[in-house]
């Protein structure tokens, strides 16, 4: 008898392992997204002439770059929480609140991180990093931050389209 007990004991974690699953599919996707283009950069970096010195450079301004991108990512995903709620007790003048409020957040917090970003190279001459490594990370998180600045403000949708 245990094992009609354990099949029908497996019914309801299969069901929720499929409901996670399908939560969670869109961010694996995005995640490994991001880090195939690392990927990239790397490889198309280590086409060049001096591809010891670019490698060093994309590395270490993904490095930095993704510092700032993390931190203003998770104050966005605080989004969710509040949107979750709303739309649980089917407020949505609230939920449409939230939207606007994140909305907000990312388009004041978009332009101060992306100056953070560019902050990266004098401070990294200034801790002893050799100008030979720098300098060219300098395109490459110029190149990042307007690749990137275009996403920001559509994070607060991603918490609606989530619900």
């Amino acid at each position: 008898m245990p094992v009609e007990s354990q099949s029908a004991s497996h019914a309801p974690l299969r069901a929720d392992f499929m409901l996670t699953l399908r939560l969670a599919l869109p961010l694996i996707i995005a995640e490994i997204g991001g880090m195939s283009m690392g990927i990239v950069d790397t490889i198309m970096v280590g086409r060049l002439p001096d591809s010891a010195v670019a490698i060093g450079a994309t590395g270490l301004g993904q490095s930095l770059y993704h510092s700032i991108a993390i931190f203003g990512g998770g104050l966005l995903l605080g989004l969710d929480t509040f949107v979750s709620q709303a739309y649980g007790r089917k407020d949505l003048n609230d939920a449409r609140l939230s939207l606007v409020n994140g909305l907000f957040l990312a388009l004041a917090l978009t332009p101060i991180l992306m100056l953070i970003a560019l902050c990266w190279p004098p401070l990294m001459q200034h801790f002893g990093i050799s100008a030979e490594l720098v300098e060219p990370m300098r395109p490459f998180l110029r190149a990042l931050n307007w690749a990137h600045c275009r996403c920001s403000p559509t994070s607060p949708f991603a918490a609606i389209c989530r619900q």
